[in-house]
């Protein structure tokens, strides 16, 4: 009886969702919105997600080739990379093994950015739930090697500076994917778990040793994680070095072991993916789009 009565209270839907839902597709009916992303697409069909089939697919297609088995750091596009294994390791990561047991990455960040700035900036919390899905199928790549027994704690913002932490929704919308297809394993959610005491400036437009200072001292555990397996969630991975101060800190607090997820990844130290412009000379590539082999670095 009480199963039963678990399984009625999960499967409610509230009046108030049902009526939003219904105005919201009128509203799409009658008056049909375009996509945030490329604005050629309209959408007529009242769904929830501002972005078309095509926008969707692309954001899907970012997916991350070879990386490094412990920071994720993609390592190229040759064919010979497009697979990876314990033994494969980034320089970095071979001269000084981060914390964190290993970190992966759904996506390149090059490949996603557009969307992910959409969520993070634009207020469109709709996103949460495909990009949740697809950050779920970067936790199941590591399947093999996951504890059943997880703390999911996403990486905390700032309160003040936004007005959403887009990491505890992609976290939510990831393990409910997670947890349908790994019934067996147990995820606990704990967004309280970790708190940022302070916060400089943006990492945005700083160097890697700038953010490490930037973050350092940022975060304190509250409550215990003692003997417990984290799962600390973040939108992005870029210089590593927001994930690195929270999974000190979440050590020294006596946490067994810290895996690190994200969305996407920033690359640092490998070409990425470059299209030629339509019209223009070896010259005017360099002048505008940067080095065609070594672009201008992710901020």
């Amino acid at each position: 009886m009480a199963a039963d009565s678990t399984s009625c209270a999960t499967n409610f839907v509230s009046p108030r969702s049902l009526i939003r839902s219904a105005l919201h597709s009128a509203a799409a009916f009658l008056a049909p919105g375009r996509c945030r992303l490329c604005r050629a697409r309209s959408l007529a069909d009242g769904r929830l997600v501002p972005l078309c089939d095509a926008c969707m697919a692309s954001v899907a297609s970012g997916r991350l080739g070879g990386r490094c088995y412990r920071c994720a750091e993609p390592l190229g596009y040759e064919p010979s990379y497009q697979e990876f294994s314990d033994d494969v390791l980034c320089a970095d990561c071979s001269e000084t093994p981060p914390p964190f047991a290993r970190a992966t990455a759904f996506g390149s960040y090059e490949l996603m950015r557009h969307a992910l700035r959409l969520f993070k900036f634009g207020n469109v919390r709709s996103l949460a739930l495909p990009m949740g899905g697809l950050l779920a199928e970067a936790i199941l790549e590591q399947a093999e090697g996951m504890p059943e027994s997880l703390l999911v704690i996403p990486v905390p913002l700032f309160r003040r500076r936004r007005l959403y932490n887009q990491s505890l929704l992609l976290a939510d919308a990831a393990m409910r994917v997670v947890q349908r297809r790994r019934p067996l394993w147990k995820m606990e959610l704990a967004p309280h778990r970790l708190r940022r005491v302070h916060h400089k400036e943006s990492q945005y437009r700083l160097s890697p040793e700038e953010r490490r200072e930037n973050v350092r001292g940022a975060f304190q555990v509250r409550g215990s994680v003692r003997g417990r397996q984290v799962l600390l969630v973040d939108d992005v991975y870029t210089t590593g070095a927001t994930v690195t101060e929270c999974t000190e800190v979440l050590l020294a607090a006596g946490a067994e072991s810290v895996r690190v997820v994200t969305l996407a990844r920033a690359g640092s130290q490998i070409p990425v993916l470059w299209t030629a412009p339509a019209h223009g000379t070896e010259y005017s590539s360099h002048k505008h789009f940067g080095n065609p082999i070594y672009p201008h670095p992710v901020q």
